[in-house]
């Protein structure tokens, strides 16, 4: 048995530095104890008022609470240990109430590791593993050493990828094969590509600017709501206060959105490229022994892992600032539960045409990519989004709109002419093609998206239909993944049952695991 496999089969503990963080959970869960009492002892006043002796006994237990909870943090601390046992990785922990937490190998999906500010003062990692069917993290170890984090992961991986290999490997007889799987050692991990500074700056320049301002709007909205019903503001007080500071005239609406749109859009601007600086801050790509590895973050330096079995299907999408400067934002979604569906897929900003080649040539080796057959989707889609979303709304909106609005409410009728050119650019871009082993779908109105799967991953195959869609012999395709759905609409129905029956057979003869 090799030294990786004995060191971990013997109990041990996390870093000292796990203190810190064990502490700081503490204090966060019992915030909402000590804040009150805090502020209590505030508004009290000082020993030497009225409050006597009353003042000094909640600032004593406002302490006393915190030197339980430091001693509470080295008991449990103490207390923690992780090692492994059979197939299982192994967590004890408790002082009073004991715990003991079995995690089997083949259970366990991904295995993070992440940097937050003060991981890197202290200079270790926090082990997140992720297990099938978990909302959230199933085991987290809050601080190891780089050397000792990286070895864990590596070895849990490895025992899973021995137990997936194992009959295998008994049916050919090979009895040594199991332990070259557990020692073999790991080979260097190889750069794809790096995003620097002035890149991500770049990035941030291309994100979807007009999503941020609705998210800075729908804040603001519900913040001034709340500051409304505090210091008890009428409707529209805070438009009045806005056009003072600009120094308008109180007459001068039309003015105050003039420059406030303008503005929302430069803030919303500058918010996306401190975004993707702090997410992205020295993004690298890697190329490791059995998949992808992306390591990015500025206060939170995360690294994120991609087995090649796992990643289910591949996405890259541009919008029409990236495509000025080349990029496309790359995404590869792995099996997971929907819960966590997005926690588990990679992204990756900033990638370029080549650097996409590059992926799904390593992704999916020996594929032809340039042999796809474009299909097109019926145009009852534009006829139907015109009737449900264009015709009907308007006399609706009208009605909801002319009390107050008058007669520009009118305006409502221009919605079908501004609509139509979007629905049917929809239906006029949408693309999507199927080969022997892959199928590929294309779509976007302003911007572009593309999206490959693998036959041999989808897990079932589903035909829904509408009313509307069944009085022309329409249907919707579902291909359903674990790293979720892919739907194709508006296909005639006999098309769709062709492609169902073609892809169960695929994905129930293909000897390959979908994961």
């Amino acid at each position: 048995m090799n030294q990786l496999s004995q060191a971990f089969q013997t109990p041990s503990r996390q870093s000292s530095a796990a203190i810190f963080f064990i502490l700081w959970k503490f204090l966060r869960s019992a915030g909402r104890y000590l804040v009150p009492i805090l502020i209590l002892y505030i508004f009290r006043g000082t020993p030497s008022e009225d409050s006597g002796e009353g003042g000094r006994f909640y600032l004593y237990l406002f302490f006393g609470l915190g030197v339980i909870q430091v001693i509470a943090s080295l008991i449990s601390y103490w207390n923690y240990f992780f090692f492994v046992q059979g197939e299982e990785l192994v967590i004890k922990k408790g002082f009073l109430n004991k715990t003991r937490l079995s995690i089997p190998f083949d259970r366990i999906q991904t295995v993070n590791l992440n940097q937050s500010l003060l991981h890197q003062f202290l200079n270790v990692f926090s082990v997140e593993i992720d297990t099938a069917g978990s909302a959230a993290s199933e085991l987290n170890l809050s601080a190891l050493s780089k050397d000792k984090a990286e070895a864990l992961r590596d070895y849990v991986l490895a025992q899973k990828a021995l137990l997936i290999a194992q009959p295998e490997t008994e049916a050919e007889g090979g009895e040594g094969q199991a332990d070259e799987l557990v020692s073999e050692p790991a080979t260097e991990n190889r750069l794809m590509f790096q995003r620097k500074l002035q890149d991500l700056i770049k990035v941030g320049a291309t994100q979807n600017h007009l999503q941020t301002a609705g998210l800075i709007l729908g804040f603001g909205l519900g913040l001034l709501n709340y500051v409304d019903d505090i210091l008890g503001w009428e409707e529209g007080d805070w438009i009045e206060m806005g056009i003072d500071l600009l120094g308008l005239q109180s007459d001068q609406y039309f003015l105050f959105w003039i420059i406030a749109i303008p503005l929302l859009l430069v803030v919303a601007f500058l918010l996306s490229l401190v975004r993707a600086v702090i997410r992205y801050y020295n993004l690298s790509f890697f190329q490791t022994k059995r998949g992808f590895k992306v390591v990015a973050g500025l206060f939170e330096r995360r690294e994120q892992s991609a087995v090649h079995s796992k990643i289910q299907r591949v996405r890259w999408t541009q919008n029409p600032l990236q495509k000025m400067l080349g990029y496309f934002t790359l995404r590869l979604f792995q099996a997971s539960s929907a819960v966590v569906n997005r926690k588990q897929a990679i992204t990756l900003p900033g990638a370029q045409e080549a650097d996409i080649d590059q992926v799904l040539s390593l992704q999916f080796p020996g594929d032809d990519f340039d042999h796809f057959e474009p299909r097109t989707i019926s145009r009852s889609l534009v006829h139907r989004n015109m009737l449900f979303f264009g015709l009907i709304p308007v006399p609706i909106l009208l009605g909801a709109f002319f009390s107050w609005a008058g007669w520009w409410s009118l305006a409502w009728l221009a919605w079908p002419l501004l609509l139509f050119p979007l629905v049917s650019r929809y239906q006029h871009r949408y693309r999507w093609s199927i080969t022997e082993e892959m199928l590929k779908v294309k779509s976007g109105v302003i911007g572009t998206r593309f999206q490959i799967l693998p036959l041999y991953k989808i897990q079932s195959v589903s035909i829904e239909q509408s009313p509307y869609q069944r009085r022309r012999d329409l249907g919707d395709l579902i291909l359903h993944t674990a790293s979720g759905d892919l739907e194709i609409s508006y296909i005639s129905l006999a098309e769709a049952r062709e492609v169902q029956n073609y892809v169960l057979y695929k994905a129930e003869s293909d000897p390959r695991p979908w994961m």
